[in-house]
């Protein structure tokens, strides 16, 4: 450097003269921090190795007019950012790629701080975006797990959703696995395909798969339980028991006129779909009949000689489960013809002469029977009596000596054998 000096004498003098400087370099700080990278996929675990720990997020570099300074780098902000990422010499890579979840956090802003062999530092933001990555669905929910046996068919069982964490991904579902084919979908609706019987199956087992738009499954197995209800009596019937050559072909049951009060005349049997249901029956018609034990039995006496020529009862039963619904039938019980017991017994006449001879024709005995059609026959039980019974005519068996006599007599019906015994009186024509 030349340098000129005057003085401000008269005459004014100068002199020049020649000065070296010499300039010593100092550290300068750095200037800028640059950052190349900083998007990176999302970490899923369709495909761990796509990003894991150590995997490179960028590089950084350093401005500084100190050409050829060695600068360090390091991570200054919040936990977050020291937890996912981490610094390798002038890298950024991953430090826990788990928290790398597009869903919870698309970008991270991380301060870096680059300091240089002197200790003079700068910081500055870099920012690391994200890439979404299709991950495949975690599960499966329903709004219903049970239906009503008999529902109708194209009821709602269930909506679907499925669990992705991808949120707004688009799901299709199908049934993998519908053992009978009781169920289809329609949309995110599970429907039912077929009328359910809680009787023959109380569970049915699904398997339901969701896929989302990039072709990614997740399979559920599912417990539909059917819910019981009650249903109707389908059938009601009588079973008899008691056979007779005389019993009418159409009818339902049979039975033999004059039978005692409580008399078993048919079983009746009651087919429900609600197999342990507990079913009352009652006689609707009539007093002839009623029901005890599920069996149809004698209410009243019924007479065959008073019926109409058909000698045929209709009963009208009812049958009613305990949640109130009810089946009716009506059944023809044919009533048999039985042998019924003599009613009574006369004697026409009952004087005879005191000189009568043997054989001599005192008086017929007639008898009321309600069994028009029967015959009949009677016996002297006393062996020693002096008359005798010839069909149904009473006789002298010897000459009289005595005026009143007793007589005890033993009939039977042609069908069923009874006794009778009874006193009739003589007299005498000389006491009359």
């Amino acid at each position: 450097m030349i340098v000129q000096v005057r003085d401000n004498g008269i005459p004014r003098l100068n002199s020049v003269a020649t000065l070296n400087i010499t300039l010593v370099d100092t550290n300068d700080a750095p200037q800028k921090i640059i950052f190349k990278g900083g998007v990176v996929p999302e970490f899923t675990l369709e495909r761990p190795r796509f990003i894991e720990n150590g995997t490179v997020v960028g590089n950084l570099s350093t401005v500084d007019e100190d050409v050829g300074q060695h600068h360090t780098y390091e991570i200054v902000n919040n936990n977050d950012g020291l937890a996912a990422f981490r610094m390798n010499d002038s890298y950024l890579v991953v430090n826990c790629a788990f928290l790398l979840d597009y869903e919870a956090v698309k970008s991270w802003v991380i301060v870096v701080k680059a300091t240089d062999c002197e200790g003079s530092s700068l910081t500055s933001y870099v920012t690391v975006r994200l890439l979404d990555v299709n991950e495949r669905p975690f599960g499966i929910t329903l709004s219903g797990y049970s239906i009503l046996e008999n529902a109708q068919i194209g009821t709602v069982v269930s909506s679907l959703s499925a669990l992705d964490p991808d949120k707004h991904d688009n799901h299709t579902f199908t049934l993998s696995s519908n053992p009978g084919g009781f169920f289809y979908l329609e949309g995110h609706f599970i429907k039912t395909a077929f009328l359910v019987d809680y009787e023959i199956t109380p569970i049915l087992e699904i398997t339901v798969t969701a896929t989302d738009k990039g072709g990614l499954t997740f399979s559920r197995n599912v417990t539909i339980t059917v819910q019981d209800q009650n249903e109707a009596p389908l059938t009601l019937a009588l079973s008899k028991l008691f056979t007779n050559n005389n019993c009418l072909p159409h009818a339902d049951a049979c039975i033999v006129e004059n039978k005692r009060r409580g008399y078993p005349v048919a079983r009746i049997t009651v087919n429900d779909p609600d197999r342990n249901d507990a079913v009352t029956c009652y006689v609707l018609s009539g007093e002839i009949f009623t029901v005890a034990n599920m069996d149809l039995v004698v209410s009243d006496g019924v007479n065959y000689e008073t019926m109409d020529p058909s000698h045929v009862i209709t009963v009208m039963i009812s049958c009613r489960d305990k949640g109130g619904l009810e089946i009716q039938d009506s059944f023809n019980i044919s009533i048999i013809d039985g042998n019924d017991p003599i009613v009574n017994v006369h004697l026409s006449h009952r004087v005879v002469s005191s000189s009568a001879s043997s054989d001599t024709l005192i008086g017929t005995f007639e008898i009321e029977d309600e069994d028009t059609s029967d015959s009949h026959y009677c016996v002297l039980l006393d062996p020693d009596s002096p008359f005798k019974i010839d069909q149904l005519q009473l006789k002298t068996r010897k000459s009289l000596i005595i005026p009143r006599f007793s007589i005890t007599q033993f009939m039977s019906s042609a069908q069923t054998l009874q006794l009778f015994l009874f006193q009739r009186h003589l007299l005498s024509k000389s006491r009359t």
